[in-house]
């Protein structure tokens, strides 16, 4: 049980890390205040965010983790926890870490993409 505690806390901490950081990346670059953007925030509706705007935001966050979406990702990220949860995705396959969690996250995706 202990073990199960740390890693869920080690892995809640590594999602706030990431969802800060992309909330930091669309307050700088759109100029909003950064505790009004929730993992609900919709690019589109609550932050008037047109396509490219969406693809500014993606070369930044891309080049902020090192990271490269998919066109999958791309077309799919609706919301700010869209984005975050394709983040953490593409940083725990860069580890090579093919932990439950990550399974959990897959699983939470692909269910979101069969609604």
């Amino acid at each position: 049980y202990k073990n199960s505690q740390i890693a869920d806390n080690k892995n809640r901490g590594f999602i706030m890390k990431n969802f800060n950081t992309v909330k930091g990346s669309i307050s700088k670059l759109f100029n909003f205040r950064a505790n009004a953007i929730k993992l609900g925030t919709d690019f589109d509706n609550d932050l008037g965010l047109d396509s490219l705007d969406k693809m500014e935001l993606i070369g930044h966050v891309e080049k902020e983790f090192n990271i490269v979406f998919s066109d999958d990702q791309i077309m799919s990220m609706r919301t700010v926890g869209d984005m975050v949860r394709y983040v953490n995705m593409n940083r725990l396959e860069q580890k090579g870490n093919k932990s439950v969690f990550l399974d959990r996250l897959r699983a939470s995706l692909m269910n979101k993409k069969t609604r």
